[in-house]
């Protein structure tokens, strides 16, 4: 099965147990201030005692899709992630 989600613009795809989960690449104004923000944000947002800082603009991002992400994560014992700019 293929999802699409092109205003989160994320695609998932299935291949028996695997998930592939695939982000495009920058094509608006709003990707640019997520690419331009390498302002280092703590990885996971919400755990403040994580030592591992990330990219803010792929935090501030990953944050916003992960609604959509999470349950297609979860039902999946393989995960490959992907994408252009990442």
């Amino acid at each position: 099965m293929l999802i699409s989600k092109p205003e989160n613009k994320v695609l998932f795809k299935s291949i028996g147990d695997t998930g592939f989960v695939a982000f495009r690449g920058t094509q608006t104004l709003e990707d640019i201030w997520y690419d331009i923000d390498v302002r280092p944000k703590r990885w996971p947002p919400d755990d403040f005692s994580s030592r591992m800082w990330v990219h803010g603009g792929f935090a501030s991002l990953t944050k916003k899709l992960w609604k959509d992400v999470e349950p297609f994560v979860e039902n999946h014992e393989k995960i490959i992630i992907g994408g252009h700019s990442l």
